[in-house]
């Protein structure tokens, strides 16, 4: 997985911390990345088992959508995210929602521009 991590943040345009800055520009390989990546996806999966996601699915649907967003965005989800956050979780099987909307919303503008 050390391979993948390091892979990852080079896609990431890291700098050195000492003579190269990190480079702000977006690439369709970070965005490649972000969907595909199996460091991405693991995360996502090991998380409903010792994760954030272990810990929200405990809890009723409005939490469990308003938790993945607190700690994936840092903020609530508005009204419309979380009407359709609460659907996608109460269609089929509850912890694959979760962890689709998870993967979605490392995917999503916000959390590219923002983190």
């Amino acid at each position: 997985m050390v391979a993948a991590s390091v892979t990852f943040l080079d896609a990431f345009l890291r700098g050195d911390r000492e003579e190269t800055p990190r480079s702000a520009e977006a690439t369709i390989i970070q965005a490649l990345h972000l969907m595909n990546s199996p460091l991405v996806i693991e995360r996502v999966k090991s998380s409903q088992a010792n994760g954030a996601l272990a810990a929200l699915l405990g809890q009723d649907d409005g939490a469990l959508v308003a938790g993945l967003y607190l700690r994936i965005l840092s903020r609530y989800p508005t009204a419309d995210e979380l009407t359709t956050g609460i659907q996608l979780v109460q269609s089929g099987n509850r912890t694959e929602a979760a962890e689709d909307l998870m993967w979605s919303l490392y995917n999503k503008v916000d959390f590219i521009f923002n983190y």
